[in-house]
């Protein structure tokens, strides 16, 4: 679609306007929000069942006195679980610094209902649920596959006991290590009977195996046959572009995460894996979405005039509206490029409870960022594209 093609909404607080035929549109307000990205903060018992293994590396929480409470993973990393439940809370102030040395004190991090109270107050009806910690720790688990495999299975099966007390509106995604793939392909399998409605595996690929590798067909051939997307999250897993020594010197990782996220997409397209499983959903999460526009166009551009044409059967870009799906929070340079990227692409998410969350504000960002979307683009955004793709039990 074109932008010329779309009528658009007036200014916020218009309480409806004339569609093209004459049929009023809804408040924009009224619209149904589902996060495509929120998180848990996972206790100390999903790190039980690699205790055995890990010995003294195991995960444990401690008190220190300029931390407070942090949890210490054995393996030169330690983390303060509290910092990762400061949505609503101002950084650099003394409330959201108290939250950080807090450890699991939010109600809403262990109290099921305290959760789904402030999923109340933002006005949303679910969540489809990423990991925090076991994300982190996987890729720095220096024991073996077999290491993270449990610690894994463990987290998977703990989440989808977690969702199973409130089927309707929190919705599991299940981690999986990729370095053993018969292994991988089992627990694709096994997860699937539990009831998680994705996959999420580490944003960057094992350096000496990138995804482009055909050994990881078996798994993608799982999750389409399963119907499983297959996300890759920020943070999650070893990141290749954004570890660069100058990235880090000059505090820019945060910034450039999405350069992560564009090698594995490059990986996977001109790798041929999505002309191999066209139905197989990808899904870069975290990375926000300002980005994409211009990269899809410079990658058509490179294909197109340096690259042997007959690596791929279509653009770049077609591979990408074909097996790809995105989340973005609040940015409003996506949303004002979406005819380029795809609106049925694009999810809207909250993070919660995290700090970049937009909650308890998920409603008033969305106004301003969708003040110039149709009804139906905001509709898509989110809530029909999430439930589309993960198949949630929410009229969509």
């Amino acid at each position: 679609m074109t932008r010329a093609a779309n009528a658009r909404a007036p200014a916020r607080g218009a309480a409806a306007r004339e569609r093209p035929d004459g049929a009023a549109e809804p408040n924009l307000g009224r619209h149904r929000l589902v996060s495509a990205d929120s998180h848990v903060v996972e206790p100390l018992e999903v790190f039980a069942a690699a205790a055995k293994r890990l010995g003294s590396d195991a995960p444990k929480l401690i008190h220190t006195e300029d931390r407070g409470w942090v949890m210490d993973t054995g393996l030169g990393l330690t983390v303060q679980p509290g910092r990762f439940a400061t949505a609503g809370l101002e950084p650099q102030t003394r409330d959201y610094e108290a939250q950080e040395r807090s450890g699991y004190a939010r109600d809403s991090l262990t109290d099921l209902r305290a959760r789904l109270a402030d999923l109340d107050r933002d006005g949303v009806e679910g969540e489809v649920l990423f990991p925090t910690l076991v994300g982190r720790f996987v890729s720095r688990l220096e024991h073996g596959p077999e290491v993270a495999e449990a610690l894994l299975r463990s987290y998977n099966d703990w989440l989808a006991d977690y969702c199973s007390e409130a089927p309707a509106r929190l919705f599991p995604l299940a981690c999986i290590q990729v370095r053993d793939l018969d292994a991988a392909v089992a627990e694709v399998e096994r997860v699937k009977k539990l009831g998680h409605v994705g996959i999420v595996i580490p944003c960057g690929s094992p350096a000496d195996r990138p995804y482009a590798d055909r050994v990881y067909d078996p798994l993608w051939a799982a999750a389409q046959a399963l119907r499983l997307p297959v996300a890759f999250h920020a943070g999650f897993g070893p990141d290749r572009g954004s570890r660069a020594e100058s990235f880090q010197r000059h505090g820019l990782r945060y910034t450039l995460q999405h350069v992560d996220a564009a090698i594995t997409i490059s990986d996977l397209i001109l790798g041929g894996a999505c002309d191999r499983f066209p139905e197989v959903r990808f899904v870069p999460t975290e990375f926000e979405t300002g980005w994409i526009a211009q990269f899809l166009a410079r990658m058509d551009w490179r294909q197109f005039r340096h690259e042997d044409r007959s690596r791929i059967r279509m653009r770049f870009s077609d591979y990408w509206r074909q097996n790809f799906l995105t989340t973005f929070e609040d940015d409003d340079i996506g949303i004002r490029t979406r005819d380029e990227i795809g609106v049925e692409s694009l999810m809207w998410a909250s993070d919660y409870p995290h700090g970049d969350s937009v909650w308890p504000n998920s409603r008033s960002t969305l106004d301003r960022i969708m003040a110039e979307c149709t009804a139906e683009e905001r509709h898509a955004m989110s809530l029909k594209n999430v439930v589309e793709l993960y198949g949630l039990p929410i009229e969509a």
